[in-house]
């Protein structure tokens, strides 16, 4: 400090003046260096102030605003995000003089909150789950609970939403001192589990072989589709095979969710049957007896194979007399039978004509029994023809009652010789009306002569 002796004369505007005479003293001027602040970000950590005053004297600091930031000797300590200035003073002592304060803005941003949505999952058809999220960044010592105003979460999905992945949003969160920074989420529908005994299987309108395939198909509340698989059993050689079985044989079929939104399966197992039918025959039932083996035809449309038996014998009969045949359907898709009566008669054909008292020998007949009796009109005793046979081409004999039969033409392919019976009768050739030589007397009726 230094003291000095001056004579100051004041003088005003109205032209007067005043002198006075004393003694003054002078200080030293002081400057303060105080720097531009840094920004911070609430949630800092306490932090000095590092200002200095060119004499060396300490530095007094306020705040503009004690909301945002607040001083203590030189420590600054954040209280929220925003502006505050602090001010930079220096009063001065007996040397120096107060120094001119120097102020610098101290700008507090608003710390990141970084908000998280859990991902979720649910079943197809059930309610969505509840839909959390969490905090990161917090400032020390704080929670959700310093939030003014929490964020809240949403998604598009609804109970009846389709199997996919849905958005789970963040949005709302209001807060002085936060920027909200949101990670979203996603919520997963599944499909629903689909219990068998849900699934309902519809039968064809008929299982028997029809030449085309022969499938089931399914049916379940709320399921908007199957696909199905087929596959043989029981020794029936088939699929698997998407495609529905044609033929004869056991099967199982495997119905399965093609709806999205639903997983599961049933099997079931079932049968193609065999179609009827019914042979038809065909050719005359009623045979004369030839020699020959006496068959019939049977068939069916659509055409099969078709077994015949003839009193259930396979070989078809030869002899005279009656046989029941059965015709049965033998194929893999068809089945069926059905019954007819095979008559085969003797060849013999006798017609008396009174008039004439002649024995006619039907055409082509034969003659097979020896032991066969006759009798016409005009005779009150039967006669047995004794055994024999004519040829075909040949002509026939017949004696009767002492009277001749008129000779017949026979007409057939196969014939068998048989021995004439000897009675002493004489045998000769005659072709048609001559006279029998020797022909012997009386009524008795003697066997056939051959030509």
């Amino acid at each position: 400090q230094s003291v000095r002796s001056a004579t100051i004369t004041l003088s005003p505007n109205n032209g007067t003046s005043t002198t006075t005479n004393g003694t003054f003293s002078t200080k030293t001027w002081q400057t303060i260096t105080f720097g531009a602040l840094a920004a911070k970000t609430y949630g800092d950590a306490a932090f000095n102030l590092t200002g200095s005053a060119s004499s060396g004297l300490t530095l007094t600091y306020s705040s503009s605003d004690t909301n945002v930031a607040t001083v203590s000797s030189n420590r600054v300590t954040i209280r929220k995000a925003g502006t505050a200035t602090i001010t930079a003073s220096q009063a001065g002592n007996s040397t120096y003089q107060e120094a001119v304060g120097v102020s610098q803005t101290l700008t507090v941003n608003k710390k990141t909150l970084t908000v998280t949505a859990a991902n979720q999952s649910k079943t197809y058809g059930q309610t969505n789950p509840a839909l959390t999220f969490s905090y990161s960044g917090f400032a020390t010592g704080e929670s959700a609970s310093n939030l003014p105003t929490a964020p809240t979460a949403s998604t598009t999905a609804t109970t009846g939403s389709s199997v996919g992945t849905y958005p789970i949003t963040l949005a709302g969160g209001v807060s002085d001192n936060y920027d909200f920074n949101y990670l979203g989420g996603t919520l997963t529908v599944s499909s629903a589990t689909l219990a068998s005994t849900n699934i309902n299987f519809n039968p064809p309108a008929s299982t028997s072989y029809s030449g085309s395939g022969i499938g089931y198909t399914a049916t379940s509340a709320g399921v908007t589709g199957f696909t199905y698989s087929y596959s043989g059993r029981n020794g029936t050689s088939y699929g698997p095979s998407a495609t529905a079985p044609t033929v004869v044989g056991d099967y199982t079929v495997t119905a399965t969710s093609s709806d999205p939104n639903y997983t599961g399966s049933r099997t079931f197992n079932y049968s193609i049957t065999k179609a009827s039918l019914t042979p038809v025959f065909s050719g005359t039932t009623n045979r004369v007896w030839n020699g020959s083996a006496q068959t019939l035809s049977a068939s069916t449309t659509p055409s099969t194979t078709v077994a015949l038996t003839y009193n259930g014998a396979s070989n078809a009969p030869v002899n005279v007399g009656t046989y029941t045949v059965v015709a049965t359907v033998t194929d893999a898709n068809y089945e069926g039978s059905a019954t007819n009566v095979l008559t085969i008669t003797s060849p013999l054909a006798l017609t008396a004509t009174a008039s004439a008292n002649a024995y006619t020998l039907a055409a082509g007949a034969v003659v097979v029994d020896s032991g066969l009796t006759v009798q016409d009109s005009a005779s009150s005793a039967g006669q047995r023809l004794h055994s024999s046979e004519c040829r075909a081409g040949e002509d026939c004999l017949r004696f009767c009652g002492g009277r001749r039969a008129e000779p017949e033409q026979l007409q057939r392919t196969a014939h068998r010789q048989l021995q004439p019976h000897q009675r002493g009768a004489e045998s000769f050739r005659q072709r048609h009306g001559r006279p029998v030589p020797g022909r012997p007397a009386g009524g008795g009726l003697h066997h056939d002569q051959h030509l």
